[in-house]
């Protein structure tokens, strides 16, 4: 039976995949690509077009058995796979000409048989690129698009991602990030990519949901695999610029709102995803955000300003406007990327974006929503700005509108850390405190009492720093000095107390209860200024531990110690490398057992449910198998157990990852690789576009030494970049 269909419309996708066909032709003459079977596909789809019609059936199976027969014989050249890539685009075009369930399944059926070759390419990409970028061209795309054609963007997650890159957390990042940078994909790849990216940084992507062999295992190896892919998952999405790529995937469909509130809203789940982790990468990526892309000023900030003027037409707002969901994450990035970053306040301190976001009708009754503005209120430095009364003047009024109960989970949250989603808050100045203390809570008496009596108590050897939880004597209990004059200390936890899902519902992430119970957490992993889980934790010469941003922000305006009122200086203090590592451990930790503690539940609920068969066409793959039917794993390579396998040539390659290049290799500014090496007269090494965006930012200071220093008095090292291609050569290949 053929399709028979006939139209314009029909005869130009007939022709496009006759025009991909005479182009894979010619490439696979040039390259003599043997044991091809002998059909002209390319002259039996030009006649279909020029008779007005498609190809039948039988001449489309024809067509998909020469193109696998070439995917298998094509010769692997280093740095070359034009033959591939035009296979690829042939099969995507094929499907796309004819998407009927026949094509379909036979496209599966050569994927399966052609897994080993699949997989192999991906790796050999990975490599490659590197060594000469663009070399692949659009081999990624077709790939990945093929999948797409085949079974549904929907079906495409970051755990079917990491299956096609061997569990390889790097390469499906790279992967991703390049859909995302490429001008050619259509808007349903990019928003696919976009998504497996959110789903790429929870633990999901690791921990497949209702795997016995996730059960199976022990929680310190869960929490080492988690480990582990927390720090390759940052330090990629440095390395491959992903905001670069959701900032040209947001430009190219800027004229689609619907569009671009889709692609923003991935952007803002990845990054604050990305955020939460205690890895030593975070901060080197909150650097990235302010130094090395210019997503906030140029995208974000505008961003908010067109959809402003969308909310003000509705009379009231709520979590299931779209916009307002980017609203209130675009509200909580600005958090992160003006804590104690000041290039990244002036846009918030010269303006007035912070009042004009406070004016949407509604807004201010959702916590998550408040709570952010009261912040970034804080770490912008508002009392520098002219529009400071009235923000301020908005903020009360909205306090008072609260509900009581409300109003006590909310300075709850202000006057200690809440360890499952703290947004990092810098102290604020004595102006602004005086101005929010009925929001915050707490008065200048009130604060230099509690420190006198934090004093007083140190002398007698009880260590009760403020904003630290302590221990009762005779008791083992700790208590939070926030609750500690509330004789029922309870907090109903309810869903507007916490920070909201900003991956939404379809894709899922964490929740209020993911980090389980603090009480657990050394005393010396919370910071004795801010009160929050440090991630970059210093130590004085006392042994007092503070978060290194907080400390600067304080020794900014006093150069005391923060608790007992000496001089301190902070090149005094070092850095705790150890408190940083036990930190991660123990938020991976709470994470890994929240997981296996939610699996074990659905396994004991599970038996309670009536066994009922759904319909063969509707069923869903089950959990932890592959999405491709009967396809083999691609780590495996296996062939298909119904047929013999066919002679392949197989490329033999290892995946490189960029993560594991030496310390001496990547960049003293952001840790990535570099690719155009320059070395100071100090004798640091810096990537030449990120140091040329130092200086223009920061001034003519070392980054490092933050002695005097200018571009002029640094040079190319030549040696250094003739090791790192040798290095990149090396690690990649067999």
């Amino acid at each position: 039976t053929g399709p028979g269909r006939t139209g314009p419309g029909v005869v130009a996708m007939t022709a496009a995949v006759a025009d991909v066909l005479q182009a894979l032709n010619l490439q696979v003459r040039a390259e003599q690509v043997p044991d091809l079977p002998p059909y002209d596909a390319a002259g039996a789809w030009r006649n279909a077009a020029d008779q007005a019609g498609e190809l039948d059936f039988f001449g489309v199976e024809q067509t998909i058995a020469w193109l696998e027969a070439v995917l298998v014989s094509a010769p692997y050249n280093a740095g070359s796979f034009e033959t591939h890539e035009l296979c690829f685009q042939a099969l995507v075009a094929v499907i796309k000409s004819n998407k009927c369930g026949p094509v379909v399944e036979r496209v599966v059926k050569l994927l399966e048989n052609t897994a080993d070759t699949y997989d192999a390419l991906l790796k050999c990409v990975d490599v490659d690129e590197w060594v000469a970028p663009g070399c692949s061209g659009m081999l990624r795309l077709y790939m990945l698009q093929v999948l797409i054609e085949c079974f549904g963007g929907q079906r495409i997650s970051g755990n079917l991602v990491m299956e096609l890159t061997s569990n390889d957390t790097s390469a499906a990042v790279a992967l991703m990030a390049f859909i995302l940078k490429c001008g050619e994909a259509e808007f349903e790849t990019q928003a696919v990519a976009s998504r497996a990216l959110v789903q790429l940084s929870t633990a999901d992507s690791i921990f497949v949901p209702g795997s016995q062999e996730t059960n199976d295992q022990k929680l310190a190896k869960l929490t080492a695999q988690l480990n582990t892919h927390v720090n390759n998952l940052i330090q990629s999405v440095i390395q491959y610029d992903v905001i670069d790529g959701f900032g040209r995937t947001i430009c190219q469909h800027q004229q689609s709102h619907s569009r671009t509130d889709i692609i923003v809203k991935y952007f803002l789940s990845t990054i604050h995803n990305c955020l939460l982790y205690c890895s030593a990468n975070q901060k080197k990526l909150r650097t990235h955000v302010a130094l090395r892309s210019t997503i906030v000023k140029d995208i974000m900030i505008p961003y908010v300003d067109n959809i402003l003027p969308a909310l003000y037409e509705r009379a009231s707002v709520d979590l299931t406007v779209v916009e307002f969901q980017n609203l209130i994450a675009a509200t909580q990035t600005f958090v992160v990327v003006t804590f104690n970053i000041d290039i990244m306040r002036a846009d918030f301190i010269e303006d007035n974006l912070i009042l004009r976001m406070l004016e949407v009708p509604g807004a201010l009754s959702f916590v998550p929503f408040f709570e952010a503005c009261v912040r970034l209120c804080i770490n912008c430095g508002l009392e520098k700005s002219a529009f400071m009364s009235p923000t301020v003047e908005k903020l009360v009024v909205a306090w008072h509108a609260l509900p009581p109960q409300t109003q006590e989970r909310l300075q709850r949250r202000f006057s200690i850390a809440h360890f499952s989603h703290a947004l990092p808050t810098s102290k604020p100045v004595a102006a602004l405190r005086d101005a929010l203390q009925e929001i915050l809570g707490e008065d200048a008496p009130a604060r230099k009492q509690r420190r006198r009596k934090v004093k007083k108590g140190r002398r007698k050897g009880k260590k009760r720093a403020f904003g630290m939880r302590w221990v009762p004597k005779h008791k083992s209990e700790p208590v939070d000095e926030a609750t500690a004059d509330d004789p029922t200390g309870e907090d109903d936890g309810s869903e507007s107390d916490s920070m909201p899902d900003m991956q939404g519902e379809e894709v899922g992430g964490w929740s209020d209860g993911a980090f389980g119970d603090p009480s657990g957490l050394p005393q010396e992993s919370v910071c004795q200024l801010s009160g929050v889980l440090m991630t970059d934790p210093v130590v004085a010469p006392d042994g007092s531990h503070f978060e290194r941003a907080a400390l600067e922000d304080w020794l900014r305006f006093s150069p005391t110690h923060p608790l007992t009122g000496s001089a301190l200086d902070l090149s005094a203090c070092q850095s705790a490398d150890g408190v940083r590592l036990q930190n991660m451990q123990f938020q991976i930790g709470m994470l890994a057992e929240a997981r296996v503690d939610q699996q074990a539940e659905e396994e004991m609920v599970a038996p309670t449910m009536p066994a009922m068969e759904a319909p063969p066409a509707a069923s869903e793959p089950a959990p932890g198998t592959a999405l491709l039917g009967d396809l083999p794993s691609l780590a495996s390579g296996g062939a298909s157990a119904t047929e013999a396998p066919k002679k392949k040539t197989k490329i033999r390659i290892t995946s490189r990852k960029v993560i594991d290049a030496p310390e001496d290799m990547r960049c003293a500014i952001d840790g990535k690789i570099c690719t155009n090496p320059m070395r100071s007269q100090y004798g640091h090494l810096f990537e030449k576009k990120t140091l040329e965006q130092w200086f223009n930012t920061c001034g003519s200071v070392c980054p490092v030494t933050e002695k005097p220093l200018r571009m002029e008095e640094c040079f190319a090292d030549s040696d250094m970049k003739k090791r790192i291609i040798k290095w990149l050569k090396e690690s990649g290949h067999a």
